[in-house]
């Protein structure tokens, strides 16, 4: 079928939590949380975006920039045909730290070499995505699922995918406040120590293996880093003393999801997310939600 024929597709992309501690700017894992976003060529030139604030509804948008990107890196003629970007379901927030934008970006790479059939492998849209995004860390699991390790080498964008055990559970503390990326990276030191880079390398090592094995104990360690969360700890209102209540309800693994302020709990109790829950039942400012590892992208269409 030519792109001619091919009207729409819609765009399910999970959201995702970068970092997990020690894995600064390579590690992810997916949630079954998901953005729907539904792309239309049409006969009116230009663009429309619907379904989003405003201040997204242009053509920077990410969703917008990334399908634009594969129509320049493929050389595929678009005519005078226009495109409709319509937000359906969104249930990843915005500037929290669950990969908002790798989502669009994943979602907009997907839809052009559906729709514009550029036959692009899924290498080669990871590769357009990432070099959007400048890292592969939620860019990886958005589009592949479950838990990623991901690098560019020599602009080669690579990723390993891990099992990850059903002994877990894991819980979101989403706070109703956002937090930037770039402002996130501004208080991160410049260069690191070798005693700090040890520290982490190590502990990346052995996130991978507590993740597999579900071993509460040695997850504990392994989430611990010396790299970013102490940095940003600061710029996320109560983390301490969220921190302090998600381990007294029993959580044994604790991290920033992303640049923050999104909260990640780890935990072999499948009740931990309802514990917190009830703890800050007092309060409106963060909203606890359980999550279970989610698949990857999947490309529906729409004829």
């Amino acid at each position: 079928m030519s792109y001619h024929d091919l009207s729409s597709v819609t765009v399910r992309v999970p959201g995702s939590s970068a970092n997990l501690g020690p894995g600064f700017d390579c590690m992810g894992i997916a949630w079954n949380i998901f953005n729907e976003v539904t792309f239309t060529l049409t006969e009116k030139p230009g663009l429309v975006v619907t379904g989003c604030e405003n201040q997204y509804a242009n053509e920077y948008n990410l969703a917008n920039v990334a399908f634009v990107e594969v129509i320049k890196r493929t050389g595929r003629k678009f005519g005078r045909r226009g495109l409709r970007i319509e937000f359906g379901e969104t249930q990843i927030p915005v500037s929290r730290g669950l990969g908002s934008s790798a989502a669009l970006i994943d979602a907009g790479v997907l839809a052009a070499n559906a729709l514009l059939e550029t036959n692009l492998s899924e290498n080669e849209l990871f590769a357009i995505a990432t070099n959007l995004e400048g890292h592969p860390d939620n860019i990886a699991p958005a589009m592949f699922g479950g838990l990623t390790a991901g690098v560019m080498d020599n602009g080669k964008a690579i990723y390993a995918h891990y099992d990850v055990t059903d002994k877990l559970h894991f819980a979101v503390m989403i706070p109703s406040f956002e937090l930037s990326t770039q402002l996130a990276r501004t208080v991160l030191p410049k260069a690191v120590t070798l005693q700090d880079a040890i520290f982490n390398l190590s502990r990346t090592a052995l996130l991978i293996r507590a993740l597999e094995t579900g071993d509460a104990e040695l997850l504990g360690v392994a989430l611990k880093d010396q790299i970013h969360q102490q940095y940003r700890a600061h710029l996320i209102n109560d983390y301490y003393a969220m921190k302090h209540i998600a381990e007294q309800a029993g959580c044994t693994g604790f991290c920033i999801s992303g640049a923050g302020p999104t909260l990640l709990a780890f935990s072999d109790n499948s009740t931990v997310a309802e514990r917190i829950k009830n703890a800050l039942a007092w309060q409106k400012v963060w909203k606890v939600l359980p999550v279970k590892i989610g698949g990857g992208a999947e490309v529906i269409r729409n004829f």
